[in-house]
């Protein structure tokens, strides 16, 4: 039952589209939106639209274990951002990190952040004088001032060919499936779009005895998703190493 709900920001007008059949959304009521293909409906909770898709509750190998790395990763959050002095320094480092990588990819336009947790890029995002909107499949609390939605980056709810920059912050490597999130990053894309990918970069394949990401990526891996999603040539991935373990990729659709 919905008890709290917040209005949907007007950034979302004429852009959300239904996570089950792609097709624009209807207003049942103030608390909940409507698929007009197949009359599913969606909950707009306090933190803005929860657009999950139906599958992300079902029992797939992949899907079970996507959960599980989620659960995972906000036990990691819970005892690494604990505010003290060690948390600090952690947080300058990764500060100071994506304002490198913003100023080597240039976003521009109307950017969409896949996994931003809280947002906390956005007034980074906004002083370069873009727009900024987030989606993330773990809302953080409920509030969020900027435009949000509870999705996964497998299956944005996002009209195609409607934004300018796609951004991966760490993101990537929770997908459920590559393929898929990288085809969604393209799909809503507008022609000569931005897709810019920060991820670390690993020496194994192996996981930690802890498994904190869905996936772990070898160098010149992520280069060749990139590129088959945008049906381009891998040289036309541009990379920069930040550090050994930490790449930027970025490309035009």
């Amino acid at each position: 039952m919905i008890t709290e709900h917040a209005p949907l920001h007007a950034w979302w007008t004429g852009r959300l589209r239904s996570p089950c059949c792609r097709v624009a959304l209807e207003g049942v009521d103030s608390g909940a939106l409507r698929c007009t293909a197949c009359a599913r409906t969606y909950p707009v909770e306090a933190y803005g639209p929860n657009l999950m898709p139906p599958w992300a509750d079902g029992q797939d190998t992949e899907v079970v274990a996507w959960r599980e790395v989620q659960a995972a990763l906000t036990r990691w959050r819970q005892r690494t951002w604990t505010g003290t002095a060690a948390a600090a320094g952690r947080g300058d480092d990764v500060r100071r990190m994506v304002e490198t990588f913003l100023d080597t990819v240039g976003p521009r336009g109307e950017v969409l952040d896949i996994g931003c947790a809280n947002g906390w890029i956005r007034g980074r995002v906004e002083a370069r004088g873009c727009t900024y909107a987030g989606v993330d499949p773990m809302p953080i609390g409920s509030g969020y001032t900027f435009p949000f939605a509870r999705a996964v980056s497998d299956c944005l709810p996002i009209a195609g060919a409607s934004l300018d920059t796609c951004l991966f912050l760490a993101s990537l490597d929770y997908s459920v499936s590559i393929a898929r999130t990288l085809n969604e990053a393209r799909r809503v894309l507008r022609p000569g779009g931005l897709l810019a990918v920060s991820t670390p970069i690993q020496q194994t394949k192996e996981h930690e005895s802890e498994r904190l990401h869905t996936y772990r990526f070898v160098s010149g891996e992520v280069e060749a998703h990139i590129a088959r999603a945008l049906k381009i040539e891998p040289r036309e991935v541009n990379a920069e190493r930040y550090r050994n373990d930490y790449h930027f990729l970025w490309a035009r659709a």
